[in-house]
């Protein structure tokens, strides 16, 4: 996955679709926008794109859990394909 920098300015909606157009196949979920870019109010900035249009799919994936001897199940986000 690659980390993009934050231009100065740049919106949360604006880095969280440049990450998501940059890493096409690899996505986001709500715990990496968080750690990487600061984004605490993940799907309120989903739904600022939703409302531009852009379209998403989800995919449920296995994470280590917190204690390290589970999986937890997190959704990644991913533009829809055109």
């Amino acid at each position: 996955m690659r980390w993009i920098k934050r231009k100065e300015g740049e919106t949360q909606p604006q880095v969280l679709l440049r990450h998501l157009e940059v890493n096409k196949k690899q996505g986001i979920t709500e715990k990496q926008a968080a750690d990487e870019y600061g984004i605490r109010s993940f799907h309120r900035r989903l739904s600022d794109l939703k409302e531009l249009g852009i379209e998403f799919e989800t995919e449920w994936i296995a994470v280590p859990s917190r204690y390290g001897n589970k999986k937890a199940y997190v959704k990644r986000y991913t533009l829809k394909a055109s």
